[in-house]
């Protein structure tokens, strides 16, 4: 006699049902919306021209929308939550929620962008119930997932389109080869997920790694030129010009640059040595420290 030890549970029934909800029901429905504010026609030239903005694709999702040889001839059918709330968030011009893309939303919150949200979250979510889901939780869940699906119907103008794929898919027969089917898709999307995250973290780690090693040279660089100059200098003569420096910038204070000084400036700039002629009292000196604080400041 087989062990019943690998039967299907109600809780494994449950998550499975779910699971078949999101991936069936809530996805069209999501490419729907897409197809609402970016046509399959226009899409094509849409992705090249903005690629750039979208953030990092997993290798089968670049492959899908942006393949090697022609263009994507699709219209959102094959793409999964996870692609379609990408391009959803960052081509259609949707309006953020209030916690901004990406974040839990607040629970009244009801924009198309917090409903979005949700079946991502809940796509996401599947995963920890590798055990099943008790009936609590799964009536919570499908609730939850049931009141996004309303609100988007009403979003695409489409009646009860999907609210009715919803309670369709809640009173269906289960069908163990669909829902095994289903289980290991979710389960393939999930370590492809994974694996693409595990990569960022690593290339963001690197990165961190190496800024803090361009600082730690920076400031080995800053310490070393400050030695040298402390060896070069000594104290004594470091504060007579600290002091100069001082009665000079007090002294600068009453200074009014003339039409002229623009081009003298551009001129010492410009000259690896430069002499100042004047009469007595014409303001050489004045003019002289001026300029050498500007070009300490300025350049």
């Amino acid at each position: 006699m087989a062990s019943t030890s690998y039967a299907a549970t109600e809780e494994i029934t449950n998550i499975i049902r779910v699971i078949r909800l999101l991936m069936e029901p809530c996805t069209d429905q999501l490419s729907d919306l897409l197809r609402s504010f970016v046509s399959p026609a226009s899409f094509p030239a849409l992705i090249k021209r903005e690629i750039c903005r979208l953030p990092r694709l997993t290798k089968s999702q670049r492959e899908l929308i942006l393949p090697i040889s022609g263009v994507y001839s699709g219209n959102y059918d094959d793409m999964d939550i996870s692609l379609l709330y990408i391009l959803l968030r960052n081509l259609s011009g949707i309006q953020a929620h209030n916690k901004g893309w990406g974040n839990s939303p607040d629970s009244a919150d009801r924009s198309v962008s917090a409903n979005i949200e949700r079946l991502r979250l809940a796509r996401n979510n599947c995963a920890h119930y590798k055990k099943g889901m008790s009936n609590a939780e799964y009536n919570l869940v499908w609730s939850g997932i049931r009141d996004v699906v309303v609100d988007l119907d009403k979003a695409l103008g489409i009646g009860n389109k999907y609210q009715e794929a919803v309670d369709f898919v809640r009173n269906d027969t289960m069908d163990p080869l669909r829902d095994k089917h289903y289980m290991e898709k979710l389960i393939n999307q999930m370590k492809e997920l994974e694996s693409f995250m595990e990569k960022v973290d690593y290339l963001k780690r690197k990165t961190e790694e190496n800024d803090e090693q361009v600082k730690q040279k920076m400031q080995e660089l800053e310490s070393s030129q400050q030695k040298i100059n402390e060896r070069n200098i000594p104290p004594n003569i470091q504060e007579q010009h600290k002091t100069l420096l001082e009665s000079w910038l007090k002294g600068d204070k009453k200074f009014h640059e003339i039409h002229s000084f623009p081009d003298i400036f551009d001129k010492v700039q410009s000259q690896p040595i430069t002499t100042m002629i004047g009469g007595p009292g014409s303001g050489k000196t004045t003019t002289v420290r001026h300029l050498a604080l500007r070009l300490q400041t300025d350049c």
